[in-house]
């Protein structure tokens, strides 16, 4: 990986990436319909700000010589935006990161449930207006200056997401399967295009 931003000629010092690593960023996938409450991961749709600022040293050998264990240290930290499937949802509720487990507010980043005409990220409309797009219909979640520490990747981040129709079904948090099936086949922005009055009875398949 290119673009080092240390140009030391110490063999000890460690050099700091000049990119984001991260788990998932694919172009032009499907996004995924979610229905009733799921474990979801995300795809890397944009990120900005990527910084590897110096830290203390760590410390030296034996007799102050800067033996095994010295050389300079890096804080890194990035703006993100990932998203995660169709719209609207109806919230995250738990999150997991690397051997982490918590809230959205944990991390801490903000989710943005997919309503037609969401608007943009403030923080991203603020400083980075070119890129600051609004994601009409897909749920994301956004993390402006996620510090990860000494390293330049991101963690393994999965959401529980509270997905379409997740209040339909009889325990309040899956869907409804007649609710699905009437959903995918004849929602008007994602649906098969099955025409409503073809659907018949679907009361044998509710829950």
């Amino acid at each position: 990986m290119g673009g080092f931003l240390s140009g030391a000629s110490n063999a000890k010092q460690q050099k700091a990436v000049g990119s984001l690593q991260f788990q998932t960023s694919q172009s032009g996938g499907a996004i995924p319909l979610v229905y009733g409450t799921t474990r979801v991961s995300p795809n890397l749709i944009d990120y900005d700000d990527f910084k590897a600022v110096p830290s203390n040293r760590q410390g030296a050998g034996k007799g102050g010589g800067g033996g095994k264990g010295g050389g300079q240290q890096y804080k890194c930290s990035a703006s993100v935006i990932m998203g995660l499937c169709q719209g609207p949802i109806a919230g995250i509720a738990t999150v997991w990161w690397d051997k982490n487990i918590g809230a959205l507010s944990s991390l801490p980043a903000a989710v943005y449930l997919g309503s037609d005409g969401q608007a943009a990220d403030l923080y991203w409309q603020t400083y980075h207006s070119a890129k600051a797009l609004e994601y009409s219909g897909t749920a994301i979640i956004v993390s402006n200056n996620f510090a990860m520490g000494n390293t330049a990747t991101l963690p393994n981040f999965s959401f529980e997401v509270e997905g379409l129709l997740s209040s339909s079904g009889g325990n309040g948090q899956d869907a409804n399967p007649a609710a699905i099936i009437s959903d995918f086949l004849t929602n008007p922005r994602y649906g098969a295009g099955f025409p409503p009055a073809n659907l018949g009875d679907l009361s044998l398949y509710s829950a």
